[in-house]
């Protein structure tokens, strides 16, 4: 059995199988317009509708005590107007976290022609505008767990035999302290670790979900490495936009992400809302993507 390819491997792959769609379709990938720098989110517009984001440790995400450099006005400004595969192709693979981010929107902007139902059915692929999917796939008797505290944590609570999150940034940042007679926290029926339990919590679990934000910070190699016991591994959160082909050649089994309905309100956000997160499940469509049962990795 061939090895699985590592993360960088999988990103390039998946630029290189863009390319050979938009030939497929007789499509032209976009030109890169504007680079939106937001707190937590690095958001890219291009022509013809394509537009992407990505995490870029900011706002409420910084988790690292030495910040990234400043990005340099200058030489994002040479981007404007290039092609976005280029983008992507000079960035997916750079050493500042910053850059990669852009690399990696720059790839979620041009999978949105091929993130519609429409497209995923032609490539043999299953979606839904729900998370109803996850109902079915867990069971009270797995132990589920979820890297990166997120939205999605609401939808599975009560599901399954226990729900635990791992996150880089401080426990305490997702703690609710209730006082009456007693002391009590919550969320209630959650156990929350913080990132050097990521082995220990992973290797024990019958469902692992996986934040798209590893792609950015080179962890996504790491965590995948501890899923050998699990029975099925997604990707979900604004950051695993893309095409998931690459992706379930490789041991993932589902997406949970978005793909782009309102370009010109995807833009128009961009410049006026700091909360991308609230805008894409407002405005855009979230969906989940997954194989056919039968269909090997």
């Amino acid at each position: 059995m061939p090895d699985k390819l590592k993360a960088h491997e999988i990103l390039r792959e998946t630029l290189a199988y863009l390319q050979f769609l938009y030939k497929q379709e007789g499509l032209q990938p976009g030109a890169l317009q504007n680079i939106g720098l937001k707190p937590q989110w690095t958001v890219l517009i291009g022509t013809d509708h394509q537009c992407g984001m990505a995490i870029n440790f900011t706002g409420k995400h910084q988790v690292y005590d030495i910040p990234e450099p400043d990005l340099d006005l200058a030489v994002l400004k040479t981007l404007i107007g290039r092609n976005l595969t280029e983008v992507a192709s000079a960035n997916l693979d750079a050493d500042s976290l910053p850059m990669r981010a852009i690399g990696l929107a720059a790839l979620s902007a041009l999978s949105q022609p091929f993130l519609t139902p429409t497209a995923l059915a032609k490539r043999g692929f299953l979606s839904a505008e729900n998370r109803h999917f996850l109902n079915d796939l867990i069971t009270p008797r797995d132990i589920v767990t979820v890297i990166g505290f997120g939205g999605l944590i609401r939808s599975l609570l009560g599901k399954c035999k226990e729900l635990h999150v791992t996150d880089m940034r401080p426990r305490e940042s997702f703690i609710n302290t209730v006082i009456g007679q007693t002391v009590e926290y919550g969320p209630l029926g959650l156990f929350i670790h913080g990132e050097k339990e990521n082995e220990a919590v992973v290797k024990k679990s019958d469902v692992v979900v996986i934040t798209g934000s590893t792609l950015v910070n080179r962890t996504f190699d790491e965590l995948m490495s501890y899923t050998a016991h699990a029975r099925t591994v997604g990707l979900y959160g604004p950051t695993a936009g893309l095409i998931p082909d690459l992706f379930f050649k490789n041991n993932i089994d589902f997406i949970l992400s978005h793909w782009v309905k309102d370009p010109a309100r995807f833009a128009y956000d961009m410049a006026n809302d700091i909360d991308m997160e609230f805008t894409l499940r407002t405005y855009q469509n979230h969906q989940v993507i997954w194989k056919p049962k039968g269909v090997k990795s």
